[in-house]
């Protein structure tokens, strides 16, 4: 896995684009999966992430749009994930739920994409969500601290 202050590979950057790309024509399909896929194993996610909220769905895949864009420099967007994770402890998203949306994600991908993927996609996956999981779970942090401090 690659650490958060090391970049991801050119080739694990090209894969996650080149990847998402392909798999974003069926977004809609791809998010309905997703959502599916981890109420089915965690039902208790259904809490956190309502399953009727159209605007959330939309939202995760502009949040994985920006990923992929700035898939090149993780430590660039830091600020702004952190923000984001900030905004995700407000709405109830706790720590313990990065591992299983992320995991969730990569699999959905994996399912949606079919033969199309790769030891290596899943493994560059795992790798940029494992990053950005991990800076937003520091911005809830910071958002606790400030609770905390008020």
């Amino acid at each position: 896995m690659t650490a958060p202050n090391q970049p991801l590979t050119p080739e694990q950057v090209e894969l996650i684009r080149t990847s998402y790309e392909a798999l974003s024509p069926r977004g809609d399909h791809l998010l309905n999966t997703f959502f599916d896929n981890l109420f089915e194993s965690t039902p208790s996610m259904e809490e956190v992430l309502p399953r009727a909220g159209i605007a959330k769905r939309r939202s995760l895949l502009k949040t994985v749009s920006f990923i992929v864009d700035n898939a090149d420099r993780l430590e660039g967007i830091r600020n702004s994930l952190m923000d984001m994770g900030e905004h995700n402890a407000d709405t109830g998203i706790k720590s313990a739920h990065y591992p299983l949306v992320r995991d969730t994600l990569v699999a959905t991908m994996a399912q949606v994409a079919g033969d199309a993927w790769t030891q290596q996609l899943d493994e560059a996956w795992f790798d940029v969500l494992s990053v950005v999981s991990l800076f937003m779970i520091r911005g809830a942090e910071r958002r606790a601290e400030r609770k905390q401090a008020a």
